[in-house]
């Protein structure tokens, strides 16, 4: 069964290190709405595995996606995307009613 995330393989002709590659990769399909708010990935075993990198590196490119707000962590329980708050500018509001 191939999953969504197998696709996220880096590059290793590429100058650019697998971590970094990897980190973006997993970005640029977060954007895409590859993976709903509040869902799950993979374990860093399976996302190594399954991108074909060590766990060393799959763990620097999710602490890459902490650091940049994309994705939080939970101990025990894994990594899970983080909610996007569009704010139309449009549209403005006071503090109670975006808290409604």
């Amino acid at each position: 069964m191939k999953h969504r995330w197998q696709d996220l393989t880096p590059e290793a002709q590429s100058d650019t290190p697998l971590y970094l590659q990897l980190a973006s990769r997993l970005a640029k399909a977060i954007h895409a709405g590859n993976w709903a708010a509040g869902e799950a990935l993979p374990s860093e075993r399976t996302l190594s595995e399954g991108v074909g990198v060590s766990r060393i590196t799959a763990r620097k490119a999710l602490a890459l996606l902490v650091e940049q707000g994309l994705i939080r962590r939970v101990r025990g329980a894994g990594s899970f995307i983080t909610p996007r708050v569009e704010d139309p500018l449009s549209r403005l509001t006071g503090f109670t009613r975006k808290m409604e």
